[in-house]
């Protein structure tokens, strides 16, 4: 599969039934997903290269808001 155009997709997908182009569609989100979080990852990469903050501090506050989170709110 050396030629992937979009016309060559179009055509394989139309040939598969609804459920498996479901499927697809599904897939594909799925890549968008690991892709935006594959950006944000190197984005804080990049600001970690010119913060004064080490990965150290900021652990510190990323351990602080998961017990914040943790929280219990009583209901009145």
């Amino acid at each position: 599969m050396n030629d992937i155009s979009l016309e060559s997709i179009k055509i394989r997908l139309q040939e598969l039934p609804a459920e498996m182009i479901k499927e697809v569609s599904d897939f594909i989100d799925f890549l968008a997903i690991k892709k935006k979080e594959r950006v944000k990852k190197s984005n804080k990469e990049k600001l970690l290269e010119v913060s004064v903050w080490s990965k150290k501090d900021i652990r510190i506050f990323e351990t602080i808001r998961e017990d914040v989170n943790k929280w219990i709110v009583k209901e009145y």
